[in-house]
C-alpha cells in the first residue's frame, strides 16, 4: 500500500509495529516492574544487589532465557527483505547475483554477531550472514509463439554465505594485536564458489614517544561477500608505518613525523605501490594539521588477461595532500582538506591524475542538535592521450536531534546528492529513530530511500526494525 506517494509492504509494516511493541515493554517492564529493578541493580552492582537478597544468578538466567527468546523471535520474524537487490558489484562477478537473476525478485539477509571479552580490554568474536534471492524469477526471454511457457534465467536462486572468526589481543601497555580469518559460500544451482579470506595487524600507540604499526591481508580469487561491498578478487597487500609523537611546550600540544609504506598485488590487475612521509600537528587538542607526501607506482600483472590489464607496463608518480581540523568553540567544529596525485582507476581500470577538495561544518544548535554537511569535489583525468577533465561532487547533509536525555531518544535525518565522474547523478535520503541506553540497549527504527536522478526513478528503498540487548555473564 501507499503513503505519501512511497510503496510499503504489509508484512515490512508489521514487523515495524512488533519491533515497537516488543521495545515498549520491554522498557516497561525493565523501569516499573520488580523483576526490572531487581536487573537494574544487579547490572549496577552485583555485590550490593546480593546483599540485598537479589539472587543475582537467576535473574541473570532469566534475563538471558529472555534474550534467548527475543533472539529467535528477531531470527523468526524480522529477516531483512532487500527489494530488487542490485546485481553482483564484484569485478569477476556472482553466479545467482547477475543482472538476470535479481530482476524484479527480493533477497533474504540475516546476520549473527557474539563476541567472549577476553584478557581484559581483548576479545574474540563470530560473524555469520546469509543473503538468499527469494521468489519466482524474471522472465528474461518471450514465450513461444504457440501457447509454450516461457523460459526462466539459468539461475533461480542465488545465496551467499560468510562466516568470520576475528580476535583482539593487548600484549601490554600501547600493544594489540588483532587478527581475523573468513569462509564464504556463493552461487546457485549451477555454480558454487568457496572462498577465503584472512588478516592480521600489530600497532603500538603510546601518547608519546615511538609509534608503530604493521598488517598484511590474503584473499582467493573465489571469495564473495554478496552481503557488502566487495568489488575486487584475489589479491595480497601488506602495509606498515613508523611514527614518532613529540610533546611541545607544556605537552598539551604534539607533533608526529613519521614514514609509511603499502604494497598490494591483485591476481588479475596489476600491483599498486606507496612509500610516503606524514606530518601530525596536534595544537591544544583544539587544531590539528596532518600532511603527507607519497610516490605511486602501479605495475601490469603479469597474470592479467590480454587486452585487460589496467596498467600496460609502470605508470607512477607523486602525491600529496593537507588537512586541517579546528574546534573553534564548543558549538563550531570545522574541517577542510586538498589532495592529489596519481590514483588507480578501478572502474576504468587505467592509472589516473586526481584531486579532491573537500570542506565540513558542524554546528552543535543549544544542547540538543547537531548539524553537520560535508562537500567534495573531485577534477579527475585518465591517463589516455585526449582524455578529459572530469568533475564529480558530493554534498552530504545530517541533523542529529535528541528528544530525551532520559530515554536516551535521538531524531537523525540525513541527505546526500552525488554526481559522479561517469556522469551519475543520485541521492540517497535516510531517517533513523534510536532508542540507546546503557549498557548495550538499543532500538532503531529507519527507513532510506535512494533514488536515481539520471533517470528519474526510485532505485530502493529500505524499512527496518532492531532491537538488542547487551547481557553480560
Amino acid at each position: 500500500f501507499e503513503i505519501a506517494g512511497q510503496n510499503f509492504g504489509i508484512y515490512r509494516l508489521f514487523l515495524s509495529i512488533v519491533a515497537i511493541v516488543i521495545a515498549g515493554v520491554l522498557i516497561f517492564g525493565l523501569e516499573h516492574t520488580r523483576f526490572g529493578a531487581r536487573v537494574r541493580a544487579a547490572v549496577d552492582n552485583q555485590r550490593i544487589a546480593q546483599g540485598l537478597g537479589i539472587n543475582v544468578d537467576a535473574v541473570f538466567a532469566v534475563t538471558f532465557a529472555l534474550g534467548c527468546g527475543l533472539a529467535g523471535l528477531g531470527g523468526a520474524l524480522a529477516i531483512e527483505m532487500d527489494l530488487s537487490p542490485g546485481p553482483s558489484t564484484h569485478e569477476g562477478g556472482t553466479p545467482g547475483f547477475d543482472a538476470d537473476a535479481v530482476a524484479n525478485r527480493m533477497a533474504a539477509n540475516s546476520f549473527l554477531r557474539t563476541r567472549w571479552d577476553i584478557l581484559g580490554n581483548g576479545y574474540l568474536g563470530l560473524t555469520l550472514a546469509n543473503k538468499a534471492m527469494v521468489g519466482a524469477p524474471a522472465l528474461v526471454t518471450p514465450p513461444p509463439a504457440r501457447g509454450g511457457v516461457a523460459t526462466p534465467p539459468p539461475s533461480t536462486g542465488g545465496h551467499s554465505e560468510v562466516a568470520v572468526v576475528d580476535a583482539l589481543v593487548p600484549l601490554g601497555p600501547n600493544w594489540t594485536a588483532q587478527a581475523h580469518t573468513a569462509g564464504s559460500l556463493a552461487g546457485d544451482q549451477t555454480d558454487q564458489l568457496q572462498g577465503a579470506r584472512a588478516g592480521a595487524s600489530i600497532a603500538r600507540t603510546p601518547p608519546l614517544g615511538l609509534g608503530l604499526d604493521a598488517s598484511v591481508s590474503w584473499q582467493d580469487d573465489d571469495y564473495r561477500d554478496e552481503l557488502g561491498w566487495l568489488t575486487i578478487g584475489g589479491h595480497r597487500a601488506a602495509s606498515g608505518g613508523l611514527s614518532h609523537t613529540l610533546g611541545i611546550g607544556d605537552g598539551r600540544s604534539t607533533w608526529a613525523p613519521g614514514v609509511y609504506g603499502s604494497t598490494r598485488r591483485e591476481d588479475d590487475l596489476g600491483e599498486a605501490t606507496e612509500l610516503g612521509l606524514s606530518q601530525d600537528l596536534n595544537l591544544v587538542g583544539n587544531h590539528a594539521v596532518s600532511a603527507f607526501g607519497a610516490w605511486r607506482r602501479f605495475a601490469e600483472s603479469a597474470a592479467a588477461p590480454s587486452g585487460g590489464a589496467a596498467v600496460r607496463g609502470t605508470a607512477e608518480g607523486p602525491s600529496a595532500g593537507l588537512s586541517y581540523t579546528g574546534r573553534m568553540t564548543h558549538w563550531l567544529k570545522l574541517v577542510g582538506g586538498v589532495d592529489g596525485g596519481r590514483v588507480l582507476d578501478y572502474g576504468a581500470l587505467l592509472p589516473a591524475q586526481a584531486v579532491n577538495a573537500s570542506a565540513e561544518l558542524t554546528l552543535r544548535l543549544g544542547g540538543r542538535t547537531r548539524f553537520e554537511s560535508w562537500y567534495q569535489r573531485q577534477w579527475y583525468t585518465l591517463a589516455q592521450p585526449g582524455a578529459p577533465e572530469e568533475r564529480a561532487d558530493r554534498l552530504y547533509s545530517r541533523l542529529n536531534v535528541q528528544l530525551d536525555r532520559h530515554w536516551g531518544l535521538r531524531l537523525v535525518g540525513s541527505q546526500s546528492a552525488t554526481t559522479a565522474v561517469d556522469g551519475y547523478r543520485g541521492q540517497l535520503a535516510s531517517l533513523l529513530l534510536t532508542w540507546l541506553q546503557s549498557p548495550g540497549t538499543e532500538a532503531y527504527l529507519g527507513a532510506t530511500w535512494t533514488t536515481d536522478d539520471q533517470r528519474d526513478h526510485l532505485e530502493q528503498q529500505v524499512v527496518f526494525a532492531k532491537f538488542s540487548k547487551l547481557f553480560r555473564l
